[in-house]
């Protein structure tokens, strides 16, 4: 007869790894800030140099090379060109709302 491991011994390394996907959420969630935040300082330096705020060609460009990339790393691209749609719009969002550019 087979003998299968207590139900302890199958999860007992759980908890370590939720902690471990928590950590990376906090990771996840810095970058992204940072990432925004960068994004609207080059909307900002864009209005006082009186430049069109936003660039549909890079952002464009950016999405293909990200959807790329999550092939590479098997993700599905829709999904990352989905996340990255949505961190595009916040920094937009973001840029409005504290009148770095006119809408």
């Amino acid at each position: 007869m087979k003998e299968f491991p207590s139900p302890t011994d199958e999860t007992k390394e759980i908890p370590e790894l939720r902690d471990q996907v928590t950590k990376l959420d906090h990771r996840l969630i810095a970058d992204i800030a940072s990432r925004i935040s960068v994004a609207r300082l080059i909307i900002k330096r864009k209005a006082d140099l009186a430049l069109e705020p936003f660039d549909q060609e890079r952002e464009d460009f950016l999405l293909s090379r990200y959807m790329e990339l999550a092939v590479q790393l098997d993700l599905s691209p829709e999904f990352v060109a989905a996340v990255f749609k949505l961190i595009f719009e916040e920094a937009k969002v973001g840029s409005r709302k504290n009148d770095l550019i006119s809408r």
